[in-house]
């Protein structure tokens, strides 16, 4: 438990903030404890939690799953991605949390809108000029994607080729294979994993981080005459 005000984040969380600017935006929420709940379910999407501070205690239950909860007093930072948030404690006078939600790359989608059960898109043999972003897949409406495949094809330089997410026009995510394999990431990397890597060779990688857009998802690349395959999974709100 944090003994300081609670406006006041630590020297290391300011830092994490300030770095991580420009990359992820946060959005600030302060918890009530004064009001008791049982798995009351709030608005809240987003890609990890950080806990600046908290002077009671309380769970919360993220996503779908009913048994599994987190206890905030406990757990000061969680990476992962998740689309539901419902919170349990009990009455506590004058306690209060305050909790910061990365929402980079996500957007609210309304819980009065229908998700469809999706479709899959898919681009073959996409060759690259010399440089320069180009738009390889775009998706128009308001909904999620939650899986893309990139495969580029063998050809000097080939692993050094970039993908590039967009939703509504703003950068979401980008990272070439040489960049995941130099990180340490692998076919087993979860959100990013890097399928099989080859220097000069064929490369592949699959995105299951979900991504939510209100008007617009892209997928673009930037390489230098190489050639990539492209699948992703899309679900949109009607």
């Amino acid at each position: 438990m944090f003994f300081r005000h609670p406006e006041q984040l630590s020297k290391q969380r300011r830092e994490y903030l300030r770095k991580s600017e420009g990359i992820r935006h946060y959005k600030r929420v302060v918890i009530d404890l004064g009001v008791a709940r049982d798995k009351v379910e709030f608005d809240y999407f987003g890609e990890s939690i950080l806990v600046a501070y908290i002077d009671g205690y309380c769970d919360i239950y993220l996503n779908d799953d009913e048994e599994d909860y987190i206890d905030l007093e406990v757990v000061k930072q969680i990476n992962m991605t998740f689309w539901r948030f419902r919170l349990t404690n009990t009455a506590q006078a004058g306690k209060k949390a305050i909790i910061y939600i990365s929402i980079h790359g996500i957007f609210n989608i309304s819980k009065r809108e229908t998700v469809s059960i999706g479709s899959t898109s898919g681009i073959t043999g996409h060759t690259f000029g010399m440089g320069g972003e180009e738009t390889v897949l775009t998706k128009l409406g308001r909904g999620y994607s939650d899986y893309t495949w990139c495969n580029v094809l063998f050809k000097a330089d080939s692993h050094f080729a970039r993908i590039l997410i967009y939703c509504d026009g703003k950068l979401a995510f980008d990272w070439s294979f040489f960049g995941l394999e130099d990180y340490g990431f692998d076919a087993h990397t979860d959100r990013q994993a890097l399928l099989y890597y080859a220097v000069d060779g064929d490369c592949a990688m699959l995105i299951t981080q979900r991504f939510e857009f209100q008007e617009k998802f892209e997928i673009k690349g930037m390489a230098n005459g190489q050639t990539i395959n492209v699948e992703t999974r899309w679900h949109l709100a009607t």
